[in-house]
């Protein structure tokens, strides 16, 4: 009859199927293309319908509204999302840590601007590699309308050394330190100056060795002293901080 001819001549596009992919947040009104279709037919925007936007500056909840033009009648709506990613957010770093030998997760900071994201809320954070000497990471994974993951690595060295003795020996001096299971070895460093200006290197490359007599030195004359430990892991010197300074004369 008249009206069906009517219908079948002028669909209602509020049947129809929209498709819109989610947003990234550019500050910017967004107006993401749509893909509209009525069974197999696409139709085309600006000849078979209009489309307007609305919410769709800030992050969270868009709308979309198209509207039947041309062969085509009623409405449509639907929503899309606006995200912020990983990249567009700030996060703090992470300073150097001293091995304790228990799992070591510094806290983290995470910006939206100025506004401070809340963690279990707008993020959650997962540390590895967290109880050794070497470099962990922390890997935040963002949540609600923020997407991405973002990975803060931090090293954690091995403790402060401890000088114990130095004791003057014919040609030399003898030194002992700390010793610590994370040690792959020491290094030591001596000067005839206080503030080591001039001071010379000895590797020592064995992590159980706690004691060095270190020859060839002036008779009579006083030497500085300090030593620190280092652990290799991968290939990579994590060292620890310098044990205060001590002095003592040679033999």
């Amino acid at each position: 009859d008249a009206m069906t001819n009517l219908y079948q001549k002028y669909p209602n596009i509020s049947s129809a199927t929209v498709t819109v992919a989610d947003q990234t947040y550019t500050g910017k009104a967004l107006k993401p293309k749509l893909t509209v279709k009525i069974g197999a037919t696409t139709l085309t925007e600006g000849v078979d319908y209009t489309a307007t936007y609305s919410n769709n500056v800030n992050m969270g909840v868009a709308t979309y509204k198209i509207t039947g033009a041309g062969n085509y009648k009623g409405t449509n709506s639907g929503t899309f999302t606006i995200y912020k990613t990983a990249d567009q957010l700030k996060y703090s770093t992470i300073s150097d840590q001293v091995w304790t030998g228990k799992s070591i997760t510094p806290a983290v900071t995470v910006k939206d601007g100025t506004k401070v994201l809340v963690k279990g809320t707008d993020y959650t954070v997962a540390y590895s590699f967290k109880e050794n000497v070497g470099t962990a990471k922390a890997t935040i994974r963002l949540k609600g309308y923020y997407q991405g993951t973002k990975v803060i690595s931090y090293k954690i060295l091995p403790k402060k050394q401890r000088l114990n003795t130095l004791t003057g020996v014919k040609g030399g001096v003898r030194i002992t330190y700390a010793g610590t299971r994370v040690a792959s070895g020491y290094q030591i460093k001596y000067s005839t100056k206080a503030d080591m200006s001039d001071a010379k290197t000895i590797w020592v490359r064995k992590g159980t060795s706690t004691l060095k007599t270190i020859t060839g030195l002036k008779k009579g004359t006083k030497y500085y002293f300090t030593v620190r430990t280092y652990s290799t892991v991968d290939g990579v010197k994590y060292a620890g901080a310098w044990a205060a300074k001590h002095s003592c004369v040679a033999k």
